[in-house]
């Protein structure tokens, strides 16, 4: 509705509730997420491009309010991202998992 009133970029972050039936731990039926629509993009870089300065604000407004407190009690100092965040190809990202000794489940063939 947002949108047909002339707002370009709207979004909302809510609980979701999935039916789904769920048979792997790896299966989540209840998170909370992000919705977001534009009106008007060029590529799929708009919408990351949105996405990375949303998690930027929302890390700096972290830092800004408990930065010290997450100092002292886990000992790591939270950094803010710049953008745009780095990229990588899944290719890349998935050997880098390898690399790591994470084990990859086999594909499954498309039936």
């Amino acid at each position: 509705m947002a949108m047909a009133a002339g707002f370009d970029r709207v979004f909302e972050i809510g609980p979701v509730f999935r039916a789904d039936p769920s048979f792997t731990s790896r299966h989540m039926t209840e998170f909370t997420g992000v919705d977001m629509e534009m009106s008007w993009v060029d590529s799929h870089e708009d919408v990351m491009a949105s996405q990375e300065r949303l998690l930027q604000y929302a890390f700096q407004k972290v830092k800004d309010q408990y930065g010290d407190e997450i100092k002292a009690l886990f000992k790591f100092d939270l950094q803010v991202p710049t953008v745009p965040f780095p990229r990588i190809t899944m290719h890349d990202a998935v050997e880098v998992l390898k690399k790591r000794g994470y084990k990859l489940p086999p594909e499954k063939k498309a039936t």
